[in-house]
């Protein structure tokens, strides 16, 4: 049972008292009659008001509270009908049920307010929560619909970046080839390493000019010896085994002077200051110095003529002793 029931309740049974009260005393004082007299005469309105409030509580069915007010007055008049008695036994009944009617109608009204003050709240709620329910669906499908969209642009994504890892690694094969020395690529990596050490020569002319401090002993100290790569042109056009060991001196000699690039240039000399400037860090190698003060790709000329070294220094030394 609802609190607002209960409410209903306690204000119904809090009237039915004060019309009984009241009928008490109008009665006692418009008939002239005894307390006691009156109190008897109304029994039948009190005995009704306690068994109609327990079948209110009780949830008994509307027809049957409806019934209520005659039970009492129907007994009253059939115990008291036909005896002597100073009381007025008919007119007493008929005031009964006539009280009776009156609680019950307002009872019933006051609780049946309650009942629809109740289901008008529960409605309104009703309506609170599902309004709120379709707006957590419509929340709930919005979300929905931005994960299918970013899901759809994640995976266009990884489509993209599966085709730029297949593109890389078909790059890294073919660089792979190209690095790997067979007697079919030899004369080619031989003439490639010539490519990489003439334009490493001239990045470091650019970087170590007169104007910028330096002086042709320091460029010399730095650049490949031309008649080093020099060579390679005639030895690639008549390479034969009896070769090999004239060829692997060249190359430990370039591969010693990239070496040589790799260290400080504060441990080989010092710069002067020239004419142009010349951007320097402290702890920075002859390859850092070349790098930040020319626009010519010379970390990839170094590396890649370093890694052809290596590998045709290593197929040298192999078919030597095969």
């Amino acid at each position: 049972m609802s609190e607002k029931l209960v409410k209903g309740e306690k204000l119904g049974l809090f009237i039915s008292i004060l019309i009984y009260i009241f009928s008490l005393i109008f009665f006692g004082v418009t008939a002239e009659s005894p307390l006691a007299l009156v109190f008897a005469g109304l029994l039948p309105f009190l005995l009704f008001i306690g068994l109609f409030f327990y079948s209110v509580h009780m949830y008994t069915e509307g027809w049957i509270l409806w019934l209520l007010p005659l039970v009492f007055p129907a007994i009253f008049l059939i115990m008291l009908g036909f005896v002597p008695t100073p009381l007025d036994v008919p007119t007493l009944a008929v005031i009964n049920v006539i009280l009776s009617y009156l609680v019950a109608f307002i009872v019933l009204m006051i609780l049946g307010l309650r009942h629809m003050i109740d289901v008008d709240t529960r409605n309104s709620m009703i309506k609170r929560e599902r309004e709120g329910y379709h707006k957590h669906i419509n929340a709930l499908k919005s979300e929905l619909d931005t994960t299918k969209e970013v899901l759809g642009h994640t995976q266009s994504e990884l489509h993209g970046k599966h085709h730029e890892l297949e593109h890389t690694k078909n790059e890294l094969h073919e660089t792979l080839t190209k690095l790997r020395i067979t007697k079919e690529n030899f004369s080619i990596n031989l003439r490639s390493i010539e490519d990489k050490c003439k334009a490493i020569n001239f990045v470091i002319g650019r970087v170590y000019s007169d104007k910028k401090g330096a002086d042709a002993a320091i460029r010399d100290a730095l650049r490949i010896d031309p008649h080093l790569y020099n060579t390679f042109s005639n030895l690639s056009a008549t390479y034969t085994d009896k070769d090999a060991d004239r060829l692997l001196n060249i190359l430990e000699k370039i591969h010693g002077r990239l070496v040589l690039l790799e260290q400080r240039e504060d441990d080989l000399f010092k710069v002067k200051k020239g004419k142009l400037p010349v951007i320097r860090q402290e702890e920075d190698t002859i390859l850092d110095i070349l790098t930040r003060n020319d626009k010519d790709p010379i970390r990839y000329y170094h590396g890649e003529a370093k890694e052809i070294c290596n590998k045709l220094m290593k197929f040298l030394k192999d078919s030597k002793l095969g």
